[in-house]
């Protein structure tokens, strides 16, 4: 949006968050106890990664400080936590691991502000007719079982197509 010109159109419901998750019988209680632990999360260039490091940044701490390893996808913390190759996981709070932290055997010790995700932008060769027609459909989904659908398939509750300011301000925030 920032840098080529397209246009905020919406954003999924509910907001996303980063995580600090760590085994239920881990020791670590607070994310002051994590520093200087084994850190595992989702690749550098994946828009969590960076909302993680942002929200740790905010907080005091410096992940390139800290022993991280990285992993292709952000299924595979559980795994690294599971097999003790990390004692903490930096997940998504709309992530799978993150839907099953009960079951898994998980336990959060810290919740990042809550940011923007899943943005729908449109081209600048779209008209604003056009953007605010798709906003109309978009925020009355969840209306209609046909609609509902949809978002079940996609996996959000809904689209906010109020949220563009803060996401163009999560851009300066995340430090992109």
């Amino acid at each position: 949006m920032r840098d080529h010109g397209y246009q905020f159109v919406a954003s999924a419901k509910p907001d996303g968050q980063c995580f600090v998750v760590v085994p239920k019988d881990s020791p670590v209680k607070t994310l002051a106890e994590a520093k200087g632990q084994r850190w595992v999360m989702s690749e550098q260039v994946s828009y969590m990664a960076k909302l993680c490091t942002a929200e740790l940044r905010e907080r005091g701490m410096t992940l390139s400080k800290e022993n991280v390893q990285t992993v292709r996808e952000q299924a595979a913390v559980p795994f690294d936590l599971d097999n003790k190759f990390a004692d903490v996981g930096l997940i998504a709070s709309y992530s799978s691991p993150a839907k099953n932290l009960d079951r898994s055997g998980y336990r959060v010790v810290h919740k990042s502000v809550m940011q923007p995700y899943f943005p729908l932008v449109a081209g600048p060769k779209i008209t604003q007719e056009q953007v605010r027609a798709l906003q109309a459909q978009l925020s009355t989904l969840q209306e209609s079982e046909a609609g509902r659908d949809v978002l079940r398939t996609v996996g959000v509750e809904g689209f906010d197509v109020t949220s563009g300011q803060r996401l163009r301000a999560l851009l300066t925030w995340l430090g992109v």
